[in-house]
């Protein structure tokens, strides 16, 4: 008995979103392989709005797709989008544009009836393939393996630009100046067990107000770039102000009279309040000379060398 046999063939008419072609018609281009610091860049390309660098990665893709796939042209990927050649590429290929406008006309599919059932059944049997099915665990543990990497290396390269930019500013390298000499005259004290020649809180009072009140003072009244940059004190004036209190420290009689000598007349009867404010004023000033030597001269130049460098 012979099988019937039809040469008869279908016209399909999809009419796919009111019978034109969309987007979901043709092979997505991927964006999943892209970076999230790429894809942020892209979309500030395209003024994308409401696109934060907080969010999720699938979140920027669907807005970029969402806007590119409304266009009725392709972007000029020559020289203002070159890393979108691919996917407008793929689109002209699909037949998304025609001559840069979109495709308006209804799809028409041709289907041929099979020959016989046994034809048919084999043709789809055969023709099953689980392979994405299979590979849909895989891909989404690789996106969200992807994604939290991506996180990772923008929230570190945030914490790196945070940390460059309170390490590259004149009070944070006037501050790290004043707490090493404040280190140095810690040190001295518990390192030489000194507890019996002076008060380390009143020597530390006095480095304050000498080198660090009196240079700020001087810095807030003599600003001479308030006018042009809004800071409230000048780091020049502040470093030259702590650089001459040195080298007045440095030429007056404290550093030609001995700290035990100071100390000794510290210690004797003085008759005057007058005398004695000025023996213990003294007293304090030749030991922060002694212990500091050069180092708050040194620290001065540098601050004065970097702020003629960054102002």
């Amino acid at each position: 008995m012979s099988k019937p046999v039809s040469p008869v063939k279908e016209n399909n008419v999809d009419m796919t979103i009111n019978g034109y072609k969309s987007s979901s018609d043709f092979e997505r281009y991927n964006f999943n392989r892209w970076l999230k610091a790429d894809l942020i860049d892209l979309s500030d390309k395209l003024k994308l709005d409401h696109v934060p660098s907080s969010a999720k990665k699938y979140e920027i893709i669907e807005k970029i797709e969402e806007d590119l796939y409304k266009r009725k042209e392709p972007l000029d990927t020559v020289i203002d989008f070159p890393e979108l050649k691919d996917f407008f590429d793929n689109l002209i290929e699909e037949g998304y544009y025609n001559n840069g406008d979109l495709v308006t006309a209804p799809i028409i599919k041709e289907t041929k009836v099979t020959d016989s059932p046994s034809e048919d059944n084999d043709t789809n049997y055969n023709k099953l393939n689980f392979k994405d099915d299979i590979n849909d665990d895989n891909n989404s543990f690789k996106f969200n393996l992807q994604e939290k990497f991506c996180d990772i290396i923008e929230s570190t390269k945030q914490i790196n630009e945070n940390v460059q930019d309170f390490f590259s500013s004149l009070i944070t390298i006037t501050i790290i100046f004043q707490i090493i000499e404040a280190i140095l005259l810690i040190q001295d004290f518990f390192q030489n067990k000194r507890n019996n020649d002076y008060n380390l809180i009143v020597l530390l009072t006095v480095w304050g107000i000498t080198y660090v009140g009196l240079p700020i003072l001087f810095a807030y009244y003599f600003n001479f770039i308030r006018y042009d940059l809004m800071i409230e004190i000048d780091p020049m004036m502040l470093n030259i102000t702590k650089g001459l209190i040195f080298l007045l420290l440095q030429h007056s009689h404290l550093q030609t009279l001995d700290t035990n000598h100071i100390i000794d007349h510290f210690n004797s009867n003085s008759s005057t309040v007058h005398k004695i404010c000025d023996c213990f004023f003294m007293k304090y000033l030749g030991i922060l000379s002694s212990i500091l030597g050069n180092v708050p001269f040194i620290f001065s130049i540098v601050g004065a060398l970097i702020t003629l460098y960054v102002l």
